[in-house]
Order: structure tokens, then sequence, then C-alpha cells
């Protein structure tokens, strides 16, 4: 499900704070601080390199930047100031670091540092790409005397490196695709300068690029910067990167200037791209890229190109794409189509030639209009079935260019020549196109019914997508460019009316057809907008009011319901079109734009429960809309689990509004939908199921608000009025027998073949459990409700517990507690049932009494609470476990003024669970659900005994300085809820909102605040140390920072009682791996040099020395032994422990592993400074070190 806060809200929230982050960080990226020689002025001069820290700061502003893709708008104030810093920082290290590019490159081969015009170039490409590269290029700096300087430096740096271990050595040298990219496109920019390129430049400079693998002769007299701007460009035309575009903008810019006009280069450039095009019946290599790069040349050319250039160039142009596409045709199933292939398979060279074609049949219409007139229809003719063809491709963006070109080539011909263009678009679009009969009239769209089609509903199963959207996008780009003639417009948008509830499904099950109801949002918002109220009213004189009215129909299914956000947010700017530009056409125009806005639909949850409910209540055609789209495909057909769940809630609370409850339209269909819709059909079933429950749910909350009213709010669910009079309520209230309904639900289970098979399904479960949870006045569900406990989904399990309260609800005393028996009895009996285990608790208020006197509980709570007490203890069975803990906390521990004996230490065992398998600690979860358990017991007061009580609050304060995320934050959180009841008033809060919160140095100093005497300080660093000595990096920096700060100002009084209670951890856990963490923290307290304060005291030395012995002894755990090294290199500087530690770790040279004895010599040679110890290999067997260990030994009996 969406969450309820977009992207782009958030991006409008921080966009400020993005943008001043930009502006404190982007000067600091690309120049430093220097002092004048005389030292009296500071300058800030251009980096060469960005360090390894100054990258981590270019990424973080590019990850700025790319937030703003969703609204680039929001950085157009800013757009200028930025661009201009980058280009005068590029421009400055031209000047002055040019040549020195390669030897930075060189050295920053580890990529932990790059060369400044990287940076630079990397920003610039993400200003492209979130702005548009036509609007960064203006920005750039457009100086003439800045060709020559970045051309050159763009020749040099694509020299070969001289580093052998530079795996880039080719052409482009040291530079990156951002860097190559970025220059070309400046260069494209500088080609605009308004003087001839002959004073521009030098002479006396090579070209260093070869141009392409067949020769590019140059017309003689071309300047010397033409022809390098010339092999530069045709160079990277062939490379498959983002840099081909850039190219192809230098290029075209380069041919059209005038004086290269007059030179005819484009003459050459275009015979080169032609033969290239042409190459393919030629053997030799031959790379596609070269054959996409010639193509997107000749498409800029042709775009760009003027009548006069493009009367000359046409006709090779128009023979040479016709020469190639011919010879694909022709050689199509010979062995010969490899270059063809390759070529055409290339979604890319296929868009090219769209955009040629259109660009050529625009010129044929304006060039050939007189002299020529068949040829000109050939070619039109061509165009035009080239174009059609292009919209069934199966590459969108091929697509979405034929449709553009489409709509330019429609306003070229005229109305006659469109016509006929839509006619073709209209009969691809009824190709396949069938009709099911529907015996409700009133489930068609508005639309259709308009159109004639009564009583049948369109089938989309057997249509081609790629060819509706093709067709679609192109009819609504006709509409954008006002291209279709009024008599038209009818035909046009009723196949938009079908576009717009367009939907296949793939074999699979996913979702096909966002892209063409995508377009027939667009095809809305362009009539809207194009075409005036009075036009339309020129066409339709009859109907042109209630056309809008059913287009703002469907815009308002759509935007409300539609599973794609894209598809909300485009028909809610459809309809806010079509409401402004055509007024007092739509009922309740202006109020149903305000609810149905662009940002209120972008989260699915909100668009359906509240703008579909707010529409719905402007008028009576729109509650209608609304349910129609809810019953379909958008809503309770929807493959999607959590689209029905949300489309159920959703129709409760429509049905539940004032306009329904006369009427019993909406159950009556819903019930009629439950009786016709197969049993297989189980998504379906699953969401007409969960309506029925909302509407319910709805109407009994509804029930008791009418009762004076003269309504019947249970009337219109059932026709059978027997009143269930229960003897134990007395009042007599007029509540109907429901039963009817789930009876109709179980016959149609029984006489099924496929029961076996629903009875499966999760969702009939579901939907099951959460319908007898509102029809809970009959016993004939009790079967069901059984059923569904023995399943294992969270959604079924919570449902179905919830249904037993309501069950033992409406039974007799004695029946409640037979049943009671039943539930205590499975769950004895069998150790997996989690859903008997959460019902038992759930159940625990029907037999409990608020009333009672204190101190005294029913039989009935007293054999639940003792039941789950019971399977609190199971060991291995964790899921069981948690069970039966969140059962005590939502049940007896919630309800209950007292609880026996045996639940206080239950729970602290399961505080203490540190279970663990081939899953990893399992035992966490067991200690996230008593975390729950005990924090409802402290807040209702039910520990009695005060040592009871202290041991639980230390016990879930040391929970919450533990390393694992989640056990830590529901234990902060648990301290948070119940910090008024537990006695630590006098400390600092404990909060967190989530995990991250809990990882800071802030929250870690907080929980050892709340160290308060022995018992509680020695329970909070048992939870503490797993984090200091185990945790992740993160969490190690932050526990360690927060000891430090702890114990900086500590008295040496609790200093000496903190580090106690860390040797008396290590103590009490000899075996754990809880001492291992405790011996690593005390090393860390040596060396942070605070245990060294305690030297002048009465620190227990000896107590520590002799405690992180019994540690280790006779250990063979690696770990452990490196933890007590540590701590024993660090004592070596105690005067009162020194001896027997070095002969300590003497007597671990003898230890069998190499690593132990390694770390043992190091700690002695940092004690004794011995440098005969330097010479002797410690990794060599222990009875070969005799010897030397000897020679220590006695060499520090000499000390002593």
């Amino acid at each position: 499900m969406e969450t309820a806060l977009e992207e782009d809200v958030k991006l409008q929230r921080t966009a400020a704070d993005s943008i001043a982050q930009l502006e404190r960080s982007l000067p600091l990226l690309l120049r430093k601080s220097t002092i004048s020689k005389n030292g009296s002025q500071e300058r800030w001069r251009v980096r060469r390199l960005v360090r390894e820290s100054k990258v981590q700061v270019l990424n973080k502003l590019v990850s700025y930047l790319d937030q703003f893709q969703e609204l680039p708008q929001l950085l157009d104030r800013h757009l200028s100031r930025f661009v201009q810093a980058l280009s005068s920082a590029f421009l400055e290290y031209v000047e002055y670091h040019n040549i020195q590019y390669h030897a930075l490159v060189e050295e920053t081969t580890s990529q932990d540092a790059i060369p400044l015009p990287r940076a630079i170039c990397r920003i610039l490409y993400t200003l492209c790409k979130v702005r548009g590269q036509k609007i960064i290029a203006q920005l750039l700096n457009n100086e003439p005397r800045y060709l020559e300087p970045i051309l050159q430096a763009f020749q040099n740096w694509s020299q070969p490196t001289k580093s052998p271990k530079d795996v880039r050595i080719t052409l482009e040298g040291g530079m990156v695709w951002e860097e190559r990219y970025v220059m070309l496109l400046w260069l494209s920019h500088l080609t605009l300068i308004p003087f001839d390129l002959t004073t521009v430049g030098s002479n006396d400079i090579e070209n260093r690029f070869p141009t392409t693998s067949l020769a590019l002769s140059l017309v003689p007299g071309t300047p010397s910067i033409a022809a390098r701007l010339v092999s530069l460009a045709v160079y990277h035309l062939g490379v498959p990167g983002k840099e081909r575009e850039a190219a192809r903008a230098l290029l075209v810019r380069l041919v059209l200037r005038t004086d290269m006009l007059r030179l005819r280069l484009h003459e050459a450039l275009i015979n080169w791209a032609l033969t290239l095009v042409e190459f393919g019946n030629v053997e030799t290599e031959y790379s596609t890229y070269e054959s996409i790069g010639a193509l997107s040349f000749l498409a800029g050319f042709a775009k760009s190109a003027d009548d006069v250039v493009m009367r000359q160039m046409f006709k090779p142009i128009w023979q040479s794409i016709r020469h190639m596409l011919d010879e694909q045709t022709a050689h199509f199933d010979s062995e010969q189509t490899t270059y063809f292939e390759s070529t055409l398979s290339s979604a890319v060279v296929r868009k090219l030639l769209v955009k040629i074609h259109c660009r050529l049949g625009v010129a044929a219409h304006r060039l050939l209009r007189s002299d020529r007139q068949h040829e000109q229809q050939q070619v039109l003719g061509c165009v035009i079935t080239y174009q059609l063809e292009a919209l069934d491709d199966t590459e969108t963006s091929v697509r979405l260019t034929a449709s553009k070109a489409l709509g330019v080539l429609a306003l070229q011909f005229g109305p006659k020549a469109t016509s006929l263009l839509i006619e073709a678009l209209e009969e691809n679009l009824r190709e396949n196109l069938s009709w099911t009969k529907i015996e409700d009239e009133e489930g068609m769209p508005d639309m259709h019914r308009r159109m004639g089609w009564k009583g049948w509903r369109p089938d989309y199963t057997c249509l081609i997508a790629v060819k509706w959207h093709g067709c679609v996008l192109t009819l609504a780009q006709l509409l954008f460019r006002r291209a279709i003639p009024l008599n038209a417009l009818q035909n046009v948008l009723s196949f938009i009316s079908l576009a717009l509830s367009f939907d296949q499904r793939s074999p699979l099950g996913a979702s096909i057809g966002t892209n063409i109801r995508d377009a027939a949002c667009f095809g809305m918002w362009a009539l809207s907008r194009k075409y005036t109220s009075q036009e339309i009213m020129g066409v339709l004189p009859d109907t042109w009011q209630s056309l809008l009215q059913r287009m703002a129909n469907d815009l308002v299914e759509a935007a409300c319901l539609d599973l794609s956000g894209n598809i909300r947010r485009g028909a809610s700017a459809a309809l806010q079109e079509l409401v402004g530009r055509h007024p007092d056409t739509v009922s309740c125009g202006i109020a149903l734009v305000q609810c149905v806005d662009y940002h209120a639909v972008a989260s699915r949850h909100g668009a359906m429960t509240l703008v579909a409910i707010q529409a719905a209540e402007q008028a009576k055609m729109y509650e209608d809309v609304v349910f129609r789209g809810l019953l379909g495909w958008r809503g309770l057909e929807s493959p999607d689990a959590a689209t029905r769940r949300l489309s159920a809630e959703t129709i409760g609370s429509l049905l539940c509004k004032s306009r329904f409850l006369g009427s019993s339209q909406g159950i009556l269909y819903l019930k009629q939908g439950l009786c016709k819709t197969h049993l297989t059909e189980i998504e379906h079933r699953h969401g007409l199921i969960l309506a029925l429950a909302h509407v319910i749910e709805h109407l009994h909350t509804l029930f008791h608000r009418l009762q004076d009213v003269a309504v019947d709010p249970w009337g219109c669910l059932s026709t059978d009025k027997s009143v269930i009079l229960d003897s134990t309520s007395g009042d007599g209230d007029n509540r109907y027998e429901w039963g009817r309904i789930f009876d109709l639900h179980r016959d149609s289970l029984a006489k099924n073949e496929d029961v076996d098979a629903a009875e499966r399904s999760q969702y009939t479960h579901e939907a099951r459990s959460r319908l007898i949870w509102t029809l809970t006045s009959a016993a004939c569900f009790r079967d069901s409700v059984q059923v569904s406990l023995n399943r294992q989904e969270k959604l079924v399990l919570e449902y179905s517990s919830q249904a037993m309260v309501g069950f033992l609800m409406f039974i007799p005393t004695e029946a409640k507690r037979k049943l009671l028996e039943s539930l205590i009895s499975m769950v004895r009996m069998s150790s997996h049932k989690v859903g008997a285990i959460l019902a038992v608790g759930h159940v625990t208020i029907v037999f409990h009494d608020p009333l009672a006197t204190y101190g005294t509980i029913s039989p009935e709570v007293e054999a639940i609470i003792e039941t789950l007490i019971e399977r609190t203890q199971l060991g291995n069975d964790i899921e069981v476990r948690c069970a039966a803990l969140q059962s005590l906390a939502h049940g007896p521990l919630l309800l209950c003024k007292l609880i026996p004996e045996g639940v206080v230490p239950a729970l602290q065992a399961c505080l203490d669970d540190y279970t663990i398998d081939h899953r990893g600690d399992v035992g966490s979860q067991v200690r996230i659900a008593a975390i729950d358990a005990a924090g409802v017991a402290l807040r209702n007061q039910l520990v009695q005994s005060s040592i009871s009580r202290e041991h639980m609050v230390a016990r879930i304060c040391s929970l919450a300085a533990e390393k694992l995320d989640k056990v830590r934050l529901e234990a902060s959180q648990c301290l948070q809820a119940s910090w008024s009841v537990l006695g630590l008033m006098n400390a600092e809060r404990v909060a967190a909102a989530d995990i991250h919160d809990t990882t800071t140095s802030a929250y870690f100093s907080k929980v050892l605040a709340l160290r308060t005497h022995q018992s509680t300080s020695l329970t909070i660093l048992t939870g503490f140390v797993s984090t200091a000595g185990d945790g992740s990096t993160s969490l190690l920096q932050s526990s360690r920072k927060a000891l430090v700060s702890h114990t900086e100002q500590m008295p040496l009084s609790d200093l000496s009682f903190l580090c106690t209670n860390f040797v008396e951890i290590v103590r009490d856990h000899n075996d754990d791996r809880i001492s291992i963490w405790a011996m690593e923290v005390i090393a860390f307290l040596f060396d942070a040099h605070i245990i060294q304060r305690l030297l002048d005291g009465d620190f227990g030395w000896r107590n520590l020395f002799t405690t992180i012995n019994k540690a280790h002894f006779k250990s063979t755990d690696i770990r452990r032994l490196e933890a007590a090294i540590a701590v024993y290199s660090a004592l070596t500087a105690i005067h009162k422990v020194k001896i027997d530690v070095l002969r300590k770790l003497c007597d671990m040279l003898r230890n069998p592993f190499a690593k132990i004895r390694n770390l043992a010599a190091d700690a002695l040679f940092s004690a004794l400074q011995d440098e005969q110890m330097l010479t002797v290999n410690w990794s060599r067997p222990p009875n070969e070190l005799k010897s030397e260990r000897d020679r220590i030994l006695t060499k520090l009996g000499t000390t002593t």
C-alpha cells in the first residue's frame, strides 16, 4: 500500500533545505582557500583534485539534485547561479591546470580521488538529467574565446594515459563519459559564435580522432578548428553512450553555420552519413552504433535545416532511407540479413527512422507541392504507411515518436487527409474488439451507453495492447494539436473513453494497459484544453453538455480508483482542465475539483478511502460512478489483495452514507455477486465477502446512532426479519438474523466440487473470518471459526480470534465454559495451535468481571493464565511462545487487577531468552513479545513485589541497550510509554521514534544514566556490553562514545563501582559470550585511559586479573583468548599485578594457536622492550619455543 506522504510532497517540504545545502557545499567542493605570499590576504583557488572526503560531498550533492527530478521547476531560480559557478571553475582549471590532468588521473586510479573537471561534469550532467540539456547548455559560458581552450583541453585529455595500471588506455584517455558529454555539449553551444571560424583557433594542431571506418573527405579550405570539431564529433557519433547526443548536436550546428554552408561542408557530411547507412551490402567489419550515429545526424539535420538547404539534400536522403528499408524487406528471408537485423533490431534506429520520415514528409509536402505532385503523393503515402506501422512497435519510445510524427504531419495535410488518418486509426482500434452481453445496464461506463452500446460491455482480452497504445496516443496527439475535425470528435472520444478503462492481465497476472490509460488521460486533457464549449456544442447540440459530464464521470472513477499513481494524477489534471475550461457544464464542478486534487490522489489509500468518499458526497451520479468502479477490476475484482481490502473498506463507508440507507441496491448487488461467482474465483469472492463484512460493520456502528430516526439500517441487508431474542439481553432490541448471508457463502462452498481448493486459500479464510467477526449472532459460525484458527496467516488469525470473542457474547453461560474448555484443550494437546492460543487470550474479556472484588480472579481467567504460562515455557517452539506472550499482553494482563504468582517469573525468564538455532537469535522474538507483556504488567501495577518490579525494570533497561535494533527499539518505546510508573522520574527520559534514534551516542548516554544502584547497574551493563563489545561498527562507535562521556566526569568511587560491575559480568558469565564482550569493553576502557584513573585508589586489580584468568582457562575460543590478551597487555602497566600478568603471557606462548602466541609475544615485547624477541618466529610449534620462553621467564625473575 502506498504511503500517505508522496515523494513530491516531501520534496516540496525539504527543497529549501536541500538548495541551501547545495549553496553551502558547492563552493567548498570547487575551491580551496590559500594565503597569499605576504600572508595578508586569503584567496580562493580551484582545486586540482577532489580528495576522498570531498568525493563524499560530491555524492551527496548529486543525490540532492536527483531528488528534484519529480519537480525540476523548483531549481529554476537557482540554476543560473549554480551553472555559472561550475563553468567558471572549469574554465579556471583549463587555464591553469590543463597540462596536469593526466598526472592527476594516474595518481587517482584507486578511485578514492578524482580530478576537478570530472566532479564538475558529473554535477552538470545531473543538472542536464533533471532540467534538460537545452536549458543547461544555454546557461554555460558562451564567450568565443573559450572555444579553442575547451577543444584543446578535450584533445589533450583524450590522449592515452601512460600508466600501465590504468585500464582506460583508449582514445578517451582518462576521461569518463560525463566529461565527454558535457564538453561536447559545451562545444555545441560555443559553435553559435557570430564570427567566421577562419578567425578562430590555430592551424598547426593535428586531429587525434579518426573519423570512422569509412573515409570522410572534407572540402578544401575548411578551417582547422572546424576540421577538428568535425573529427571529434564524427568519432563520438559512433560511441555507445550519452556523448553521442552531444556529438550530434555539435555536428548539426556546425554544418548549418552560414560560413560552413558556403563551403558545402553539409554535403560532404550528408554523403558520408548516407554511405554509412547503406553500408550493409559491403562485407567489412561494421558497428551498429556508427549507423545509429549517422541516422541521428540525419534526423537532426532534417529537423534544423531550412527549405533552401533541404531542397538540395531531400532526394539523396529519401532514396538512401528507402533503399535501406527496401533491402531489409527484400532480404528478410535470406541469409544476408545480418546487417539489417543488427541495425533495425535496435529501437533507437527505428525511432530515428520515424523522425527522419516525419521531417521528410513535411519537406515533401512543402517543397514538392506544385511541380512534382505525383512524386509528392508517393512520398507522403510511404511516410504515412511507415508511421502507422510504427504505432504497433514493441518499444514505447518508437510508438511515442510515431504518434508525435503523425500529429505533426496531420497539421500539414489538412482536414481531408486527417479524416482518412482517423479512419485508419479507428479501424485498427476496432480490430479484435469484442463485446460481452451484460444483464445490468447500470454497470456500463457512461460513455459506452451513450454510443449505443446498451447492454454490452467491451472485452479487452484479444486486443493487442501495443497497437492500442500507439493508436490512442496518436488520437491524443491529434487532439492536442487541434488536428481532429469537429465532426469526428464524437467517435474519437468514444475510443478514448474505452481506453481509459483498458485492462489486460499477463499470464503471470501482471497488469497490462497502464500506458494506454495514461494516453487516454492525455487525450481527455487535450480535448478539454484545445476545444471550446461552443465548438463542441456546435457539433453535438443536443448531447454536448451530457458528453462533458460523462467525461467528468469517467475521470472521477480513474482519479479515485485506478491502481497506478500516474493515471490517478493524470485523470485529476484532465478533470481540472475540463472544469476550468468548460464552466457550468459539470455538476458541482468546483467542489469536485477541490476534493479530487492532484496531490490528494497521489496516495492510493487516500484516493480510495478519502477522496472517493468526498467525491461521492458531491452528487448522486458520482456515488454511482464510484460504486461501479469499486465493484469492477479497479476494486473487488482486482488480482491484488491489498486493493480488494481497500475497496471493501471504501464500499463499507460508501454504502452507509445517508443516500444508500433507504435502498438495498448496493447490498443486494454484493449478495447477488456472491451467488453468481464461481468458487474458483477466489480473489473476486474474497473482495465481495470483505465488502459485505465492512458494510455490516459500518451499519452496526450506525444502529445505535439511528435509534430515534425513522430509518431501518438493517432492513436493506436481508428480507428475513426473524429477530434474535437473546435471553440474557432483556432489552429486546431490533437486530435481525444475519446468518443467512453467511449461510449463502457456506452453502455455495458445500455444493461445489472445488471446496477443498477454496478451503485451502488464505483469502477464503481471511474473508470468512472477517465476515464472521461481524456476524457473531448465530451459533452456526463456531465450526468455521475453529477451522480458521488452524491457519497460519496473521490477518486470518486476528479476525478469527476477534470473531471467537463476538461469538461467545451471544451464547449461554454454560456453553461459554464448554467452548473455553475445548479451546484450552486444543492449546494443550497441540503445540502448534497459534490461532487457538491467540483466541484464548482474546476471550478473557468474556469471562472477566470488572466489578469483582479486588484480589479475586474468576476460575476461567485463572485457567486461561495458567495455560498461557505453560505455553511460554516451551523452549523450542518460538512462534508458540511469542503467541502466548502476545495473548497474555492483550488479554489477562490488560484486564485483570491481580495476576497469579507464576506470571512474573515467566515474564522474567522470557526477557532473558537468548535461544539460538540455525535461523540465528530467534530468542529475540520472545524478548520483544516479553517486553510488550512486561510493559502492560508494569503500567497496570500488577507486579506487587518491589524486588521483582525493580528487576523487571532493570531488565527492560538492559534490553534498551542491547545490540539488536528491533529489541532496542521495542524496549525504548516500552520505557517511554511506562515512564511515569517505573520510578525513573529523576532520570532523563529515554525516547526513540524509530531505529535510527536508538543508534546515537546521546541515546546510549541516557540509558547508562538509568543506573541507580548495584542490582540495576549490573543488569543494564550486561545488555550494554553486547552493543559496546559486539555491535556493528556504527553501534560500536556510538555506544563507546557514550561510555566515555558517561565516565569522563564521574567521581572515582562511581568509576570504581562501574569497572567492578564489568568484572562481575565477566565472572558471572564465565562460559557465555557475554564475558567476551565484557572483556573487550574493559580493554577499551584501558585504551581510553579511563581505568587508569583508579591507580591511586583501592580498585581490585588482583580481582580483575584472576577473573580474566578464569574466564579463558582451558578455552579454545580464539576471540575469548584475544580479548584476554588485550586486557593483559593493558595490565602490564599496573605495578600490583605486572609480574603475574607477564608470567601469564609467557605461559600463553605455549598456546597451540599461532595467532595467540603472536599476540602474547607482542604484549610481552611492549612491556619488556626485549629486542631479541623480534628475531623469533612465534608461529613455530610451541615445543621449539621453549628455550626462548625460559629465557624470558629467567629475565622476569631477575627483574623481580
